[in-house]
């Protein structure tokens, strides 16, 4: 398993982010697990965040998203130190059926 956790949104320039997932997936030949925020939006010269999830698609298409776990702790502007924009995002990767078409496990 390949683990990227509060990662994803420092990496503000789009090259080395791109380098980093693709990375990222390469680590693992079975599961990916992120801990991330997954929307678009600059806060501050160090952080952006990046809806991650589409880019996966566009990118990883053998991978599957399997899971995404809630923060129990969702991020509350009045309590900025105990709470967070991230979430917890399982990906698996699909097993291709020898026709080059990939096939969830779920199938198998």
């Amino acid at each position: 398993m390949a683990l990227s956790l509060d990662v994803i949104y420092h990496l503000v320039e789009d090259e080395i982010y791109e380098k980093y997932m693709e990375q990222l997936f390469a680590s693992s030949s079975k599961y990916v697990c992120i801990y991330s925020c997954n929307f678009e939006k600059r806060h501050s010269q160090h952080v952006r965040c990046r809806k991650f999830t589409d880019y996966i698609d566009k990118k990883e298409p053998e991978w599957k998203m399997i899971k995404k776990i809630p923060n129990q702790y969702p991020y509350d502007s009045k309590d900025k130190e105990n709470t967070s924009w991230s979430d917890f995002y399982i990906y698996e990767k699909r097993l291709s059926n020898g026709t080059g078409k990939n096939i969830d496990c779920n199938d198998c």
